[in-house]
């Protein structure tokens, strides 16, 4: 057993025994999944040097199914190198300490209540249903899944710091998102615990009719026994009555014999009637038997008619014969002559038939051999193949890794989407962030190419921008592309071949406390859509790439004043360039401004999918001719 029980975490066992039988097997279920994933996350999470005494504990607010498996599992388990403590509490009041503390949203304990009773204790806040962002280490079931996100703030707080592993697994889903998926959750439970509620009442109405049952079987046997005696009186009082009335008994004795005599006679004559009947019935199944046997021999005699007409028809048939016979002789001579000459046309046939088999024979054998090494040459193409696709997938992963994620641009940019598109597995285009006390710097950048050579170019880039900013501590998005640029030339220049690879970018610096906006951009332009707007306003780009350029020269910083409701939009060329329509043709910048202008007023959160529905639309049928990626964000 768990080491180190308290008295308040021995009542689990009592309540289980109490409890068990109105437990059902999805219950029972979801309590070992939840013990096995809060032992997978103490497992993968420090807690600051000191904070564990002798033992670690879990402390489990109101639930004794999930103490009951915590504890099975804590005999083979332990944490830091220490044994675990399980310790079930009732009451949210009932906590003094330990390393984590497990609460479910349903059992009615707010998240401040929660944060109240651990204070600045360094303890582990593992809720199951509790709003976004709410707690520190936050879950729901779905089936056999769990889905999970993290407050990283809180953790740090308290000092508890979770794997790599467990953070790159954690559910990236934004609070609309959550919120969608805890409310249909929380919907199924509260349907399940009515079921429940209901079937407790159903067992309970049950036990009250059983109950009730067994009550009114008493009764009635109390009746039947008060009835029994009351016969007994009723046959002894009548008794005495006959003796009492003398010659009266003895005429009644006289009309009962007489009575029992009529009742013999007629059940005698009952007798008689039943053996006519089956007698009756004896003789009618005989008369149906003798009709059957007379219709059988009727076809008999019929069909051996049938068969003296066909015996005279053959003898007629055979005289005939016998006058034609010699005419026949001479037609056997012919006839065998004949075939004869067949035979002999069907053995050099045959020779022949024979001759070409064995050539389709060995030309078969060619084939055979030839489809056997296409078919050699088909496999090994495929493995080709498939090691290819795995390692473009494995570099979409590393793509997708360099990234932010979407939490993280949420956070910051809380009114805003990304749509991006890639036109194959992997991309040329790609989306940065980076964070620098109030400023947030963001860019849509779009590399030469697509594909595995345009997502390699991707990575040399985002490294020069990450350089640039942290390495380097520059600020202002202009001084950031010069940087950028300079980095990503020297990558190159280690080639012992010119390459001229490079990228477009659009990249903005934005202060969420002033709203001012700093931005440089390299071929891609800044627009901004100002809050009541009937008209797109730009900001031009320098005509140079982030690469090597003949005429190069310093970026120019542009600084914008933002206002509430304004719309800012930055973006690859992929969106205009797309070929579609009626007629085949581009979509084109302008018709991209009027869409843009359309979109702005609608919430940020419908943008994206408005904006993707309108690229499909325009696409028809037509290919994807290039990455896409457009990021959109309202100030507020």
């Amino acid at each position: 057993m768990a080491l180190g029980l308290t008295t308040l975490g021995q009542d689990w066992e009592t309540l289980i025994r109490e409890s068990e039988d109105k437990m059902t097997t999805s219950q029972i279920t979801r309590a070992r999944f939840k013990s096995l994933f809060i032992y997978k996350f103490a497992q993968s999470s420090e807690w600051p040097g000191g904070s564990i005494k002798d033992s670690f504990k879990i402390v489990v607010l109101k639930n004794p199914y999930l103490c009951k498996y915590l504890s099975i599992a804590a005999e083979t388990k332990t944490i830091n190198g220490f044994p675990v403590d399980i310790e079930y509490i009732s009451s949210i009041n009932d906590f003094t300490t330990g390393q984590m503390l497990y609460a479910d949203y349903f059992d009615g304990v707010s998240a401040e209540q929660l944060f109240d009773a651990i204070g600045d204790q360094s303890v582990a806040l593992v809720t199951e249903g509790y709003d976004y962002n709410t707690t520190m280490f936050n879950f729901i079931i779905q089936g056999n899944l769990i889905k999970y996100q993290m407050n990283r703030s809180n953790l740090s707080k308290h000092g508890i710091i979770p794997s790599k592993a467990l953070e790159n697994l954690a559910t990236e889903v934004n609070e609309e998102d959550w919120k969608t998926e805890l409310e249909r959750l929380r919907k199924d439970l509260q349907v399940e615990k009515q079921k429940s509620a209901q079937l407790q009442d159903v067992n309970e109405n049950l036990n009250v009719e059983v109950t009730t049952l067994k009550t009114d079987i008493q009764t009635l046997e109390e009746k039947i026994d008060a009835l029994n005696e009351e016969i007994i009186e009723k046959r002894s009082e009548l008794s005495e009555v006959f003796d009492r009335i003398g010659v009266q008994k003895d005429v009644y004795q006289k009309l009962v014999k007489s009575l029992d005599s009529k009742e013999r006679e007629l059940t005698e004559s009952q007798k008689e009637l039943q053996s006519k009947n089956e007698e009756l019935e004896t003789k009618e199944l005989a008369i149906q038997v003798s009709e059957k046997r007379l219709s059988e021999q009727r076809e008999q005699i019929e069909l051996a008619n049938e068969e003296i007409l066909v015996v005279e028809s053959r003898m007629s048939n055979a005289l005939k014969l016998l006058e034609n016979q010699k005419l026949v002789s001479y037609a056997v001579a012919i006839i065998a002559f004949i075939i004869l000459i067949l035979g002999a046309l069907a053995f050099v046939n045959y020779r022949r038939q024979k001759s070409q088999a064995q050539i389709i024979a060995k030309q078969r054998d060619e084939v055979e051999s030839q489809r056997d090494e296409i078919r050699q040459q088909h496999e090994q193409l495929e493995e080709k193949n498939q090691e290819i696709l795995d390692s473009i997938e494995y570099a979409k992963r590393i793509q997708t890794a360099i990234l932010p994620p979407d939490r993280i641009v949420k956070e910051y940019l809380n009114q805003s989407f990304i749509l991006y598109k890639p036109k194959d597995v992997v991309a040329g285009d790609f989306y940065w962030m980076e964070t620098v006390g109030d400023v947030v710097y963001y860019a849509a950048a779009d590399c030469t190419g697509h594909g595995v050579p345009g997502a390699m170019v991707s990575v040399i880039c985002v490294n020069g921008l990450n350089r640039a900013v942290r390495e380097f501590g520059l600020r202002q998005p202009a001084e950031i592309l010069d940087k950028t640029r300079e980095l990503v030339i020297k990558e190159f220049e280690k080639s012992e071949e010119e390459v001229k690879d490079g990228m477009d970018i659009s990249l903005c610096a934005l202060n969420s406390k002033t709203k001012e906006l700093q931005w440089a951009g390299a071929n891609n332009p800044l627009w901004i859509v100002r809050k009541g707007a009937e008209e797109v306003e730009e900001v031009k780009p320098d005509k140079q790439p982030i690469g090597r350029y003949e005429s190069e020269k310093p970026f120019t910083n542009h600084v914008v004043q933002l206002n509430d409701g304004d719309t800012i939009y930055t973006f690859s060329d992929g969106y205009p360039d797309q070929f579609g329509g009626e007629s085949g043709k581009k979509y084109k910048s302008g018709k991209f401004k009027s869409t843009l202008l359309k979109l702005a007023h609608q919430p940020v959160s419908d943008q994206r999918a408005l904006l993707d529905e309108e690229f499909e639309s325009w696409r028809g049928e037509h290919e994807q001719i290039d990455d896409v990626c457009v990021i959109g964000v309202k100030i507020t």
